[in-house]
């Protein structure tokens, strides 16, 4: 797998309806949200996309949707699709894994797929910096590698059922890991998994049964 490209940071691409910013570097506090999951047993989290400025590889988007779905599986008491039968029954319609799906394409895989929702969305912004700094110790020193990966998601819900509303939100966090020269940071996709776990626990927290 390729690694994720470096410092890259985009803009947001569209205004959502909730708004969840969530920084641990800054201590900021998420606002109470609410999303209603009554009467929906069984969900797919799919594959997802990332805007065109960048070069992730394909695999990052499976990453995202596959950290999402073990999270809320043990969070929740919902039934998650496994994403084998979601990229088969994608491929069988021909639709891209990092294609950026619109609200009307999520329910139409909801309904291919025969579950009740379908939570798909983007990374609307990703920036990784890495540094190093030399660290006194006694007499000597050593040299202490970071790297600190910052991303926003871009979520939607969307419920099969047409008619239905259709939850938007941001969720945002970062991650950050050391290790002393010659030894190196936890790889970008490893630092988007631990986030895309983080971000799927203040998820979680949203839902209402």
């Amino acid at each position: 797998m390729n690694h994720l490209k470096r410092r890259y940071c985009h803009p947001l691409l569209w205004t959502t309806i909730l708004l969840i910013t969530v920084s641990t570097s800054q201590g900021k506090k998420k606002p109470d949200t609410v999303i209603p999951m009554e009467g929906l047993n069984r969900i797919a989290v799919v594959p997802f996309t990332y805007t065109r400025q960048k070069d992730f590889s394909r695999e990052a988007g499976i990453i995202v949707a596959e950290a999402l779905s073990e999270v809320i599986a043990k969070k929740t008491k919902l039934e998650l699709t496994e994403m084998e039968r979601i990229r088969a029954v994608m491929a069988e319609h021909s639709v891209a894994i990092d294609r950026q799906l619109t609200p009307d394409m999520l329910r139409q895989i909801a309904e291919w797929l025969q579950v009740d929702a379908v939570i798909g969305g983007q990374l609307s912004h990703y920036n990784e910096d890495e540094d190093s700094s030399y660290m006194p110790e006694g007499t000597s020193g050593y040299i202490l590698n970071t790297r600190e990966v910052d991303v926003t998601f871009e979520i939607n819900i969307v419920r099969a059922m047409p008619g239905t509303d259709i939850d938007k939100l941001t969720i945002g966090d970062s991650e950050r890991d050391t290790a002393r020269d010659p030894m190196r940071p936890a790889s970008p996709e490893i630092l988007l998994e631990r986030i895309a776990k983080s971000v799927a626990k203040k998820l979680c927290k949203s839902f209402t049964f």
